[in-house]
């Protein structure tokens, strides 16, 4: 199968599980994040998660603020 890019609006307690696991699945290749909040928005910016081939996908990703 071709990895493909799957994005996460909002990334509160049931994004933040979506964007872990989403991570870490060999198949996911882009991991696009959306956020209203600042803090949050920095907390997951900062992640540095990989999927299962060993490629980071959150870390340098956009990270988008909402308004």
């Amino acid at each position: 199968m071709k990895p493909i890019a799957v994005a996460v609006v909002g990334t509160g307690w049931c994004g933040g599980i979506r964007a872990e696991t989403l991570a870490g699945h060999a198949l996911v290749k882009e991991l696009p994040l959306a956020e209203t909040r600042a803090e949050r928005r920095e907390l997951v910016f900062r992640a540095q998660t990989t999927n299962q081939r060993g490629e980071t996908v959150l870390e340098g990703q956009t990270v988008m603020k909402l308004i």
